[in-house]
């Protein structure tokens, strides 16, 4: 399993590559409210006449299709979970597909990021860079090449189109 994470981080680091769409990050300039930023990840991530997801298996196709409600009350959880409305966006901004895992998963990946790294905001630079590492298992993440995640996810962002 810790294989299929280093190519995950490796797909990651291709996909900065990739053109990125421009979407309104910054909202007025100042902090976005939680009600703000989760109305901005609906329009990011949210595609008409998607399908509503069933309750107990709230969770997007990997194609990006999902309905407003799910984006919205996975958007939510992905705030509550970071603490951090604005950090939650650049997440979504960067890797829309983190609002189709379970928020059960995304948070359980995201504290053993924290474990990880020496404080929560560095956990939070390191997934706002890359949040493909949301996707790591979090057994995986206690013995992965720390400074390998950061170094492509340093990358990611400095080659990031549109930011």
């Amino acid at each position: 399993m810790r294989d299929f994470c280093i190519i995950l981080l490796s797909a990651a680091a291709a996909a900065a590559f990739a053109p990125h769409r421009s979407f309104p990050l910054r909202l007025a300039a100042s902090r976005a409210t939680i009600e703000e930023a989760t109305d901005a990840a609906v329009a990011l991530c949210a595609k008409e006449g998607a399908p509503t997801a069933a309750e107990e298996d709230r969770r997007l196709d990997f194609a990006g299709a999902a309905d407003a409600d799910t984006v919205r009350s996975n958007f939510v959880e992905l705030v509550e979970t970071v603490g951090d409305a604005d950090a939650a966006l650049r997440i979504v901004t960067n890797n829309k597909m983190v609002v189709g895992w379970k928020p059960d998963r995304v948070k359980a990946s995201f504290d053993a990021w924290v474990e990880r790294c020496e404080s929560k905001d560095e956990a939070l630079d390191l997934v706002s860079k890359n949040p493909g590492l949301l996707f790591c298992k979090p057994a995986d993440i206690k013995d992965g090449p720390l400074g390998q995640a950061k170094m492509i996810a340093n990358a990611m962002d400095f080659f990031r189109f549109g930011k």
